[in-house]
């Protein structure tokens, strides 16, 4: 669950695109609907039962590793919530504390999105 949310915090961030034109809008189309099945399939985490967009949400550093593979996007990411949640990411899902995703992200006083204090 990490790495998909490393891997979508690494797509927001492509400036400039990786394609130009219909290639770069069928490459996003493609990575939108592989998101929504994941969505769909609501994968949690094994060991607290969160969602993607509770991960989006929760504050992991670039000195963070997972295994061999280094964190590459800085979360809480706004980008990363925001595709989320337009391929119909659930607000309401609950992690075994009972907390929704909008719960971790008041927890965390919302620090790393300082537009928002």
């Amino acid at each position: 669950m990490e790495i998909t949310t490393n891997f979508l915090g690494h797509q927001m961030k492509s400036n400039p695109p990786k394609y130009s034109g219909e290639k770069e809008r069928e490459r996003r189309r493609i990575i939108h609907q592989l998101v929504q099945q994941l969505l769909d399939f609501d994968y949690r985490t094994v060991s607290d039962n969160k969602t993607l967009l509770h991960l989006s949400l929760i504050p992991y550093h670039k000195d963070r590793w997972l295994g061999h593979i280094g964190i590459v996007t800085t979360f809480p990411s706004l980008p990363v919530v925001k595709f989320l949640l337009s391929c119909r990411a659930s607000i309401n899902a609950i992690d075994n504390d009972h907390y929704t995703s909008l719960h971790d992200f008041v927890l965390n006083d919302y620090k790393h999105f300082p537009h928002l204090q």
